[in-house]
C-alpha cells in the first residue's frame, strides 16, 4: 500500500455488487434475509400499527411479514410496501459492504476503498446509461455504513457520439448525489477497451470518453482495459482470447487509440494537480425522486410504463435537451434533502409522474412559497405512493389538476410540440398560460406563489425533433435559469467549465461527424472578468473531437488567461526562455497571456505575431499544425 511505499492506492472490495440480483430480478429469500427485512421494518416504523396504516394491512406483529412473493405490480397497488422492500435492499447491500470493509481493515487494508457500480448496457453499436440511476441508487445507503467509500462508475458506452454523450453527465451526477460530500467520485471502468472486437473502438471514442468524463466532474479516471492478455489453462470464461481491443495488445503493440489515451495522459501529467482542485460549474439542480427508479425486482406493465416514461421523458427528454442547451446541472435526493438544503438551490427542476409521497409534495410546495423557483415537468402528482388521492403540492400552490387531455400536440406560443406521453389539464386563476392543447385547454402554467415561482409543464416529450431543444430553453427561462457558459445556439457543441481557485478548464466537445465553429462566454469569477473565447471570431472544433482548454492558469513564467489550443506541456528553460508544447491543430488558434515585460514568441525560426491588448494582455496567433512555441523574455 502507498503508506508503506507500495503502488496500491485504493482497493475495490467487490465488483458490481448485486448485479446478478438485478439482472435476474432475484431477491435473497433465505431466512436470514427475511429476518433482516423484518428488523428493517421494525426500525422504520417501531409499531406495527404505523406500518398497517401505511400499507392498508392488518398484521398483528412484524414476525408475520415475509418479503413480497409476487413482483407483478398493478397500477392500483399500494407502492409503499414495495418501495420499502427496495429500500431494504439499499440497506442490505450497504451492510454487506460494511462486512467486507471490516474484514479488509482487520487484514491491514488502510487505503481508501471503492465500490464499483454497473451502469451502461449495450443497445446497438452504442452502450447506454439509461439504467444507471436505477443501479446507482442501490448503493445509496453505503455511506451510512462506510461514509468514506468512493463510488466508481463503469462507463462502457462503446461508440460515444451525439446520441449518448449526455449519459455520461447524467450518470456522473447520480453517483455524486449518493456520495458523501468531500469524498471523490471516480470511474473505475472507463472504456479504453471493449471485451469483444465489435463494435470497433476508434481513437475518437476514447478521446471523447476520457474528456467528457473529466468534464462531468469526476475526480479520477481508470482506463479499462489498458492492455490485452491471454487466459491460460482453459480458465477463461470465453476461452484463451482476452484482447479487449485494449490500447496495448497482448504482444505489447499499440493500437490506433493508444495515441488518444497517451495525449490525455500528457494533459493530466501537466495539469492534473490543478484539475483535481476544480469542480464542475452548476447552473441548476435536478430534483431526483427515488421511488421512480426503485424498480429493480419489480415487473409487470405498470413497472414497464414507469421505466419507459423515465427513460423517454426525462433521460432522453428534458435532461438530454437541457444538456443540448448547454445547461450544467447537479442532482439532489428530494426525499433525503432537508428543507434548508433545498432552499439553497435557486432553481430546481423536477421530473414527476402522477404519484409522489405526501412529505415530498409538501416539501416542494414549501420550497416554492419560501422563494424557490421550480420547474415541474411531466405529470403533476395527484396521488401518494398508496395510490390514493394526495394533492398537497397542488393545494399548497393553489393549482387545480382537471384530468387528462386526449390530444398529442401542445403549443407554447406558436411553437408546436409533438408529445408521446399523457398531457394533463391544469388551471390556476392567478397563473399565466405557458402551454395549451389544440382545443385550447391549458397544459402548462407559470405562477408566482409566495415569494417563489412554479412553472408546471404537463406535456412530456422525447427528443426526436430539434425544436424540442428550443422548448427546453423556454421552460428553463420560465424559472430564470442562466448559464455559466454561453455559446451560439446554432453551434451544437458542448462546453463545460470546471472552475477552481488555482485555475479553470473549459471542456469543448464536438460529438458530431461535421466540424463546428463557436465562441464561448464565461461568467467572471474571483480571479478573472467575463471572458469571450476567442476574443473575436470563432474557434474551429473538428468532427468527433474534444479539447481541455486552460483558463486563468499560472505556468510560472506567464499566466495563461485562455487558449483555444490544448497546452500539453510547458517548461522553463532558463530565466529568459520557456517552451510550451501544444496539441497539433488543423485550424488557426490563439493564446492570451499575462506576463511582466516584453515577450517574443517563435515556432522554430518563425517569429509569431504577439499583439498587446487594451488590458495589457498579450495575444499570440498560432498557425495550424504547430506543436510547440518558444517564449523569450
Amino acid at each position: 500500500q502507498v503508506e508503506s511505499g507500495g503502488p496500491v492506492s485504493m482497493v475495490q472490495l467487490c465488483n458490481e455488487i448485486g448485479m446478478v440480483h438485478w439482472l435476474n430480478k432475484a431477491a435473497d429469500r433465505n431466512e436470514y434475509s427475511n429476518i433482516m427485512f423484518r428488523e428493517f421494518l421494525k426500525s422504520r416504523y417501531s409499531e406495527i400499527e404505523s406500518l398497517n396504516n401505511l400499507y392498508g394491512c392488518s398484521y398483528s406483529s412484524f414476525e408475520e411479514i415475509q418479503q413480497p412473493s409476487d413482483m407483478h405490480i398493478e397500477s392500483s397497488d399500494n407502492l409503499n410496501s414495495y418501495y420499502d422492500w427496495m429500500c431494504y435492499y439499499f440497506e442490505y447491500f450497504g451492510k454487506y459492504y460494511e462486512t467486507l470493509f471490516k474484514m479488509a481493515q482487520n487484514r491491514g487494508v488502510n487505503v481508501p476503498v471503492i465500490a464499483n457500480i454497473p451502469q451502461f448496457y449495450d443497445y446497438d453499436v452504442r452502450g447506454r446509461g439509461v439504467f444507471s440511476p436505477m443501479t446507482t441508487i442501490m448503493f445509496s445507503e453505503f455511506l451510512k455504513y462506510v461514509p468514506q467509500v468512493i463510488f466508481g462508475g463503469a462507463y462502457q458506452m462503446r461508440r460515444l457520439d451525439y446520441e449518448n454523450f449526455h449519459d455520461v453527465l447524467l450518470t456522473t451526477e447520480v453517483v455524486r448525489m449518493i456520495t458523501t460530500p468531500g469524498v471523490p467520485s471516480v470511474c473505475c471502468e472507463l472504456q479504453t477497451g471493449i471485451m469483444r472486437d465489435v463494435p470497433r473502438l476508434y481513437p475518437s471514442d476514447v478521446e471523447l470518453n476520457l474528456k467528457t468524463s473529466a468534464a462531468s466532474g469526476l475526480n479520477g479516471l481508470n482506463g479499462y482495459m489498458f492492455s490485452g492478455g491471454v487466459n491460460k489453462d482453459k480458465t477463461g470464461a470465453m476461452g484463451s482470447y482476452h484482447e479487449w481491443q485494449a490500447p496495448l495488445d497482448s504482444k505489447g503493440e499499440e493500437r490506433p487509440h493508444y495515441k488518444a489515451a497517451s495525449q490525455f495522459g500528457k494533459l493530466i501529467e501537466t495539469f492534473g494537480s490543478i484539475l483535481a482542485d476544480t469542480a464542475k460549474s452548476v447552473d441548476l439542480t435536478m430534483g431526483f425522486y427515488k421511488p421512480y427508479y426503485a424498480t429493480e425486482f419489480l415487473e409487470g406493465p405498470f413497472i414497464d410504463n414507469i421505466e419507459h416514461a423515465r427513460t423517454k421523458h426525462f433521460f432522453d427528454g428534458l435532461a438530454r435537451t437541457a444538456t443540448l442547451c448547454n445547461y450544467s446541472y447537479d442532482f439532489i435526493d428530494l426525499q433525503k434533502a432537508e428543507p434548508q438544503e433545498l432552499k439553497k438551490r435557486k432553481n430546481l427542476v423536477v421530473y414527476s409522474l402522477d404519484f409522489m409521497d405526501a412529505a415530498t409534495q409538501k416539501k416542494l410546495a414549501d420550497y416554492v412559497t419560501g422563494g424557490g423557483k421550480l420547474l415541474l415537468y411531466g405529470q403533476f402528482p395527484v396521488k401518494g405512493l398508496d395510490k390514493k388521492k394526495c394533492s398537497l403540492l397542488s393545494a399548497g400552490l393553489g393549482i387545480d389538476i382537471k384530468g387528462y387531455i386526449e390530444e398529442k400536440f401542445a403549443y407554447f406560443d406558436e411553437l408546436e410540440i409533438l408529445l408521446n406521453g399523457p398531457m394533463q389539464e391544469i388551471y390556476s386563476e392567478s397563473a399565466s398560460t405557458a402551454a395549451r392543447s389544440l382545443s385550447g385547454k391549458t397544459c402548462g402554467i407559470v405562477k408566482d406563489c409566495g415569494t417563489g415561482k412554479i412553472a408546471a409543464i404537463c406535456t412530456p416529450f422525447t427528443h426526436i425533433y430539434d425544436y424540442m431543444v428550443d422548448l427546453t430553453e423556454k421552460m428553463l427561462r420560465m424559472i430564470g435559469a442562466g448559464r455559466e457558459v454561453e455559446k451560439p445556439r446554432e453551434s451544437e457543441v458542448s462546453a463545460v467549465l470546471r472552475r477552481g481557485d488555482s485555475g479553470s478548464f473549459l471542456f469543448v466537445s464536438n460529438y458530431q461527424e461535421l466540424p463546428h465553429n463557436a465562441w464561448f462566454k464565461i461568467k467572471g469569477g474571483k480571479s478573472f472578468p467575463e471572458l469571450r473565447i476567442p476574443a473575436r471570431g470563432t474557434m474551429h472544433i473538428p468532427p468527433r473531437s474534444s479539447y481541455m482548454l486552460p483558463v486563468d492558469i499560472d505556468l510560472g513564467f506567464v499566466k495563461v488567461r485562455y487558449s483555444t489550443a490544448e497546452i500539453e506541456t510547458f517548461r522553463k528553460v532558463d530565466d529568459n526562455h520557456a517552451v510550451i508544447g501544444l496539441r497539433e491543430s488543423p485550424a488557426p488558434s490563439e493564446i492570451v497571456m499575462e506576463c511582466a515585460g516584453e515577450v517574443t514568441v517563435r515556432n522554430g525560426d518563425v517569429l509569431l505575431r504577439a499583439d498587446t491588448c487594451e488590458d495589457g494582455l498579450i495575444k499570440v496567433d498560432l498557425p495550424p499544425g504547430i506543436t510547440s512555441i518558444e517564449l523569450s523574455f
